[in-house]
């Protein structure tokens, strides 16, 4: 107070814009922002990217200031240079008061950023299922898509949200809703490892063997990363163990070309084809080997993989290992070695 009496200019920003009245709002101090607006401070004034006073407040959940802001003026549907508006800062961090303040006051509830993001996906990934619910009940559009594509209930599922995604597949969340690269809400849950969320998923009527555009399904995200209780489930619930990508790729080469030895027992175990070749005929032992993973070798040789199969240009496993020089596993196919 005393500076704005000694003539300080209330709507100074910093080097990155960010003025007095939005350093308060961030603060959640109702009385400096109330004296800030007293003195002339521009409400609707934005930085460099355009964040606001209200958007301060809303992100870090100060309901009071953004009532105060709201009630002298400000802009509620303003969007930074990207879109993001108070609303989804609000949504994003959680904050249900000023959620309901700001939908009140005229939020448009269903606004998307430049990719088209909603609100309620925003809310959706943070796993808020409060805010989930009452964006819903006020008329947030469970099925929005961003230009890519993207749900609520991909970013709820990628995140590993169960009560999310629980809530908005019981508010009409349509479950088989792909991408723009055909990758489906199990998918993305497969590929995390969020085992309580694919069996929601495949309960309430996921397509389990669904795959993206080059024909990735959510085993062989599950087993290319090592999500083994994932992989179980996946199978016993009747995903194809032997479906392949576009070429020829599965779930067992996906396992063996990260090193994922759990998994790849396990898929062997359950009927893979140990031996299948892609459409250049690479196979999983030649995967393993090029990558060096000693361990998933030996299980698949164990197991029965052929070591002496060549790719379509006549490349084998231990070829591969020498070319890597992954001298071990060199060691290990060697065939003196073998037949010892």
């Amino acid at each position: 107070e005393e500076q704005l009496s000694a003539g300080a200019n209330v709507n100074a920003g910093a080097e990155n814009s960010i003025t007095a009245l939005m350093a308060a709002a961030e603060g959640g101090h109702r009385p400096v922002v109330e004296l800030l607006i007293e003195k002339g401070a521009t409400i609707n004034v934005g930085t460099k990217r355009g964040f606001t006073a209200l958007m301060s407040a809303a992100m870090e959940g100060h309901t009071p200031v953004a009532e105060l802001l709201i009630e002298k003026g400000a802009n509620i549907n303003a969007g930074k240079e990207n879109g993001a508006t108070a609303l989804m800062h609000a949504a994003e961090g959680g904050h249900t008061p000023v959620v309901e303040l700001l939908i009140e006051k005229g939020a448009t509830v269903n606004a998307g950023t430049e990719s088209g993001a909603t609100a309620l996906m925003h809310a959706a990934e943070g796993g808020h299922t409060p805010v989930v619910e009452l964006l819903i009940e006020k008329g947030a559009t469970a099925n929005a898509v961003t230009k890519r594509g993207f749900t609520a209930l991909m970013y709820a599922a990628e995140g590993g949200r169960t009560p999310v995604t629980k809530l908005l597949i019981e508010k009409g969340a349509t479950i088989n809703a792909g991408t723009e690269t055909g990758v489906t809400a199990l998918i993305y849950a497969a590929q995390k490892g969020h085992t309580p969320i694919v069996e929601l998923l495949i309960e309430k009527g996921a397509t389990i063997n669904a795959g993206n555009e080059t024909g990735v399904t959510a085993l062989m995200y599950a087993a290319k990363n090592g999500h083994t209780p994932v992989v179980e489930l996946l199978i016993e619930k009747g995903a194809t163990i032997n479906a392949g990508t576009e070429t020829g790729v599965t779930a067992l080469m996906s396992a063996a070309m990260d090193g994922r030895t759990p998994v790849v027992e396990l898929l062997i175990e359950k009927g893979a084809t140990i031996n299948a070749g892609t459409e250049t005929g690479l196979t999983a032992l030649m995967y393993a080997a090029k990558n060096g993973h000693t361990s998933v070798v030996k299980l698949l040789i164990e197991k029965g993989a052929n070591i002496n199969a060549g790719t379509k240009t006549g490349v084998t496993a231990l070829m591969f290992a020498r070319q890597k020089h992954h001298d071990d596993i060199v060691q290990i196919l060697t065939p003196q070695n073998m037949e010892c």
